[in-house]
């Protein structure tokens, strides 16, 4: 009997043993890239690996929806739609993103959680979704499937390591997108910008041409201090400007507001 519990205890280490070694490398593979898709793909394919599951499935939180954006392995039987969405609370994925917490199933077809037919009707039996939290926010979550019946807690320790791991990857990813969006738009407003103020010289140099080489003499002129004169005459006096103008001295002062901007040659 000791040596039976030896047996188990050397295999349960062993065990453990493979899976830290494992999550490291997960770990590893995970963070090295800052594009979404790779990290996406990198996730899906270290659990196939290491889990060896008939299908995982990757959702992104969309607007209050669970977006499908990852699933494999691409030569798995088990497919599903690759347009599916779900409410957050609706089924084990969008209730892990809800409560923030992992969902285990050993048969979908009897686990009332279970309110969508796409995974029943896709033959998988056994399932386990894993939230992706990022600062206490859940970004997505990840299913993994058994088409047989497998009890996926035995290794929840490993699988939400894994996805404590893959939600703060797949953050960071999703900064570095929105970073380089931001980046370009700037880039956009810049050049426009820059087009804008090219069109202006072009459009002040043409205009300077035309003033100078005109073969009459012409003479720009400012009417602001005039306008502003007559202006405060109008809300003192509550004549029309006919009215006002008719005095001289106020045509006079009018004249002696003008100023010359420029001549041309």
């Amino acid at each position: 009997k000791y040596k039976d519990l030896k047996v188990e205890y050397d295999l349960q280490l062993k065990k453990k043993i493979q899976e830290i070694t494992s999550l490291n490398s997960i770990i590893k593979n995970v963070s090295s890239s800052i594009s979404f898709d790779t990290v996406v793909k990198t996730v899906i394919n270290e659990l196939v690996k290491n889990v060896n599951p008939d299908l995982v499935i990757v959702f992104k939180v969309t607007n209050d929806e669970l977006e499908l954006i990852g699933m494999g392995p691409e030569n798995s039987e088990f497919k599903l739609n690759s347009n599916l969405t779900l409410g957050v609370g609706r089924c084990l994925c969008g209730l892990s993103v809800k409560d923030k917490s992992a969902k285990y199933s050993l048969d979908i077809h009897k686990d009332k959680r279970c309110s969508l037919d796409d995974c029943k009707n896709a033959g998988i039996h056994s399932f386990v979704s894993l939230p992706l939290i990022s600062k206490n926010n859940a970004i997505g979550s990840i299913g993994i499937a058994s088409s047989i019946e497998r009890d996926f807690k035995q290794q929840s320790y490993f699988l939400e390591s894994i996805a404590s791991e893959a939600g703060i990857a797949l953050a960071n990813s999703l900064l570095h997108n929105d970073l380089q969006k931001q980046a370009a738009e700037l880039l956009r407003e810049i050049n426009e910008r820059k087009l804008a103020e090219n069109k202006l010289k072009e459009s002040e140099s043409r205009y300077f041409n035309l003033f100078n080489n005109s073969p009459i003499s012409l003479w720009e002129e400012d009417f602001s201090e005039s306008l502003h004169y007559l202006d405060g005459l109008v809300k003192k006096t509550r004549e029309k400007v006919d009215t006002i103008l008719q005095d001289n001295n106020v045509v006079q002062k009018c004249a002696s507001l003008i100023k010359i901007i420029d001549v041309n040659d």
